[in-house]
């Protein structure tokens, strides 16, 4: 496992960048030789990158942005899910992003937007040769935020799930998310 980290531009932008190449031994799997018994010989690897970015261009204006890619097998497993991706390794790829900007002077000083939003690649929920695939669907989901703060005051709206987006997270269970939610926000600083 290795990576890089960066800062640029006195501090206007930074990022990491990580590579990962792991092999866990010693999983517990099911005794071929013998039905009621289980073994604790079971290997799996997982190999991906991650990397993100945050950016300030100018006074105000903030970019962060990730993404990770991850492919996962087992490699001495069961027979049923030897060389499968397991269940629980999440999505194989995953991103977000956000961006916002707030006005730092002038009559409108204090006023602020963001947008942004986060993808996820399919995530297995049963994943096994007698059974085959089941997976939770890929999904992009946005958001966006409006506010106005102060020394002691901000005031905050914000739209969850902006596009009303029907989605669903889960290794091994589904469970629906939230449709479109919007919140207000006021907190006062002493």
């Amino acid at each position: 496992e290795g990576g890089i980290k960066l800062n640029a531009f006195n501090g206007k932008i930074g990022g990491t960048i990580s590579y990962y190449d792991i092999k866990v031994k010693d999983i517990l799997r099911n005794d071929p030789d013998h039905a009621n018994f289980s073994i604790q010989n079971g290997t799996q690897l997982s190999k991906g990158i991650e990397a993100d970015i945050t950016a300030n261009p100018f006074p105000g204006f903030n970019i962060v942005g990730g993404y990770a890619h991850n492919k996962s097998e087992y490699t001495n497993a069961d027979d049923d899910v030897n060389g499968l991706r397991p269940n629980s390794s999440g999505p194989e790829n995953m991103a977000n992003f956000w961006v916002s900007y707030h006005f730092m002077q002038g009559c409108i000083k204090g006023l602020g937007f963001g947008f942004g939003g986060n993808y996820e690649g399919k995530s297995l929920v049963v994943s096994s040769k007698s059974q085959g695939q089941f997976y939770v669907p890929e999904y992009t989901v946005l958001n966006a935020t409006l506010f106005y703060e102060t020394k002691k005051l901000r005031l905050g709206a914000s739209v969850n799930n902006l596009t009303d987006k029907k989605y669903w997270i889960g290794w091994y269970t589904v469970n629906p998310q939230q449709p479109r939610s919007i919140n207000g926000s006021i907190a006062f600083k002493f």
